[in-house]
């Protein structure tokens, strides 16, 4: 019965390790294929002002395509959980524009700053976002 538990534990191991494998070299093979574009961000910093402590608030970052390929946009992390964005999933095309929400919950007063970074098939890799402002009990 132990032999049996054992054996099942190394098919288990196994299966994971290559699925592991397999996704890693899926993702490889599509970083090799898709080609760099430019990106212009028409305000990379937003002052959200003053807002009202436990009202979130919404921004939206314009990113416009100014490259000869497709923009990916991989993903979207925020500084902290306060901060949530909301991003395209589907290619933008070359001379068009996308727009990267971002909602801030304003839970704390006082003064605040956050950085958003982009992860893009731009040259770079990354384009970095930031809002900031001040939270006030009202």
């Amino acid at each position: 019965m132990k032999k049996n538990k054992i054996i099942a534990f190394a098919i288990a191991t196994s299966v994971f390790i290559i699925s592991i494998y397999l996704i890693i070299d899926k993702m490889e093979t599509y970083d090799k294929q898709v080609k760099n574009t430019s990106v212009n961000i028409e305000q990379p910093e937003i002052d959200m002002g003053i807002l009202e402590q436990g009202k979130p608030q919404t921004v939206r970052f314009l990113i416009h395509n100014t490259g000869e390929y497709p923009l990916f946009i991989r993903n979207v992390v925020t500084s902290c959980g306060c901060t949530v964005p909301a991003w395209p999933k589907e290619p933008v095309r070359p001379g068009e524009k996308a727009e990267i929400k971002v909602t801030y919950s304003a839970k704390n007063t006082g003064r605040f700053s956050k950085f958003i970074k982009v992860y893009c098939n731009t040259y770079s890799g990354i384009a970095e976002l930031r809002i900031f402002g001040d939270v006030k009990d009202m």
